[in-house]
């Protein structure tokens, strides 16, 4: 079973989606971080995976990655099965989206399109209805 590590919610925040992702060592297929997206009204939070339950290192890293809807600039795909957050700011996060269901290999690539184009509509659409912008 597959475990996160994922911040309590505000008392006016809402669950949106949720989908299986990992954060990608940079040049290679290789993920450095198991996580969880959870996207709710206000934010869209990166919950780092725990082995066995157990907190990890990086967990503070990683939930540091949260991003306010209203902070988010475009969620584009990237490759064939990742997504890049861009920021108002000029940030950019890339995680690569993982199969909903089965063993979250990152070349199944086939199998993650959908879950990956669905990730990125709901974003979309959290982001325009917390505030008033444009796709």
């Amino acid at each position: 079973m597959e475990r996160y590590a994922v911040s309590r919610l505000g008392a006016d925040e809402k669950l949106l989606h949720t989908q299986r992702a990992c954060l990608p060592v940079p040049g290679t297929r290789l993920s450095a971080a198991g996580v969880l997206l959870v996207l709710t009204d206000v934010r869209l939070l990166f919950a780092p995976r725990r082995l066995l339950g157990i907190p990890g290192f990086g967990e503070s890293a990683v939930h540091r990655r949260a991003v306010a809807l209203r902070d988010i600039g475009d969620v584009e795909p990237v490759g064939e099965g990742a997504i890049e957050v861009r920021t108002t700011s000029g940030g950019r996060v890339t995680v690569r989206i993982l199969p909903p269901d089965g063993p979250g290999f990152v070349w199944s690539v086939r199998r993650v399109a959908p879950a990956r184009d669905e990730a990125i509509r709901w974003i979309r659409e959290a982001r325009v209805r917390a505030g008033d912008v444009s796709n």
